[in-house]
């Protein structure tokens, strides 16, 4: 049996990505299993009851892992089960930030590392690994605190990287920290053309390792799934309009 593993990073709106290749694999391979990663904490304070992707995440999650705001990781069946669960406070938020910052200063670097905040050492009696294992995720964020743990247990796992967001990936810059690194490891689904050359001198990922798959929630079959969900049983979303959703841009 194959086991998927998406890491939703750096944010829920990973899942606006993730899920139409998710539900596809689901859609080829009914026996498969898929656990959704999400690493960081703040984010599942912000799962609301009512959003859409709950509904038609059920279909396709087998199980939920996700990171309390004390470090340790905890399982859920669902993401609708983990927006039942009581949201944590502010005060929480704001004492959890403080320790990272804290943990930043080297004098109480060895201290906090053993501390009941650094639960890493149970990823590995939840995550199980075998040679049928793959690993989705953006590869731009893999060095990130809270994610480098589950890709050092996917050392040797196939990845297939998608990018996150809406735009394109860009960046031409070659990276020296990965220049000597071979990613034989990394498929990388890209939506453009553009972002082939970004991919190879970033992250030094061979060309014939990249594929070109367009823009995953445009795919019918996807947009189909969606429209079937009950969010459009309002009469409002059957009605001839035109939605645009706009976000201010840094330094406008």
């Amino acid at each position: 049996m194959n086991k998927y593993f998406a890491i939703c990073s750096p944010s829920l709106g990973f899942l606006d990505n993730l899920l139409p290749i998710l539900y596809d694999l689901k859609v080829r391979d009914s026996n498969c299993n898929i656990t959704l990663i999400i690493p960081r904490a703040f984010d599942t304070d912000q799962l609301r009851k009512n959003n859409q992707f709950l509904e038609v995440s059920s279909d396709i999650f087998d199980r939920v892992l996700f990171r309390k705001h004390s470090g340790k990781w905890e399982s859920e069946s669902s993401l609708k089960s983990l927006s039942k669960r009581k949201k944590s406070s502010v005060l929480t938020h704001y004492l959890y930030g403080l320790y990272r910052k804290i943990k930043r200063i080297s004098l109480f670097s060895n201290f906090l590392s053993t501390s009941e905040f650094d639960a890493a050492s149970n990823l590995k009696k939840i995550v199980s690994v075998d040679d049928d294992t793959f690993l989705f995720y953006d590869i731009r964020f893999e060095n990130r605190v809270g994610i480098k743990e589950f890709i050092n247990i996917f050392n040797n796992n196939l990845k297939i990287s998608i990018n996150h967001g809406t735009g394109i990936f860009l960046d031409n810059a070659k990276s020296k920290k990965n220049s000597l690194k071979d990613r034989k490891d990394v498929l990388v689904l890209a939506v453009s053309k553009k972002e082939v050359k970004p991919y190879i001198n970033s992250f030094n990922i061979s060309q014939k390792n990249i594929f070109l798959s367009g823009i995953p929630r445009h795919d019918l079959e996807w947009i189909k799934k969606m429209k079937n969900s009950s969010m459009f049983s309002n009469p409002f979303m059957n009605r001839k309009y035109v939605l645009i959703v706009s976000r201010r841009l840094k330094g406008n």
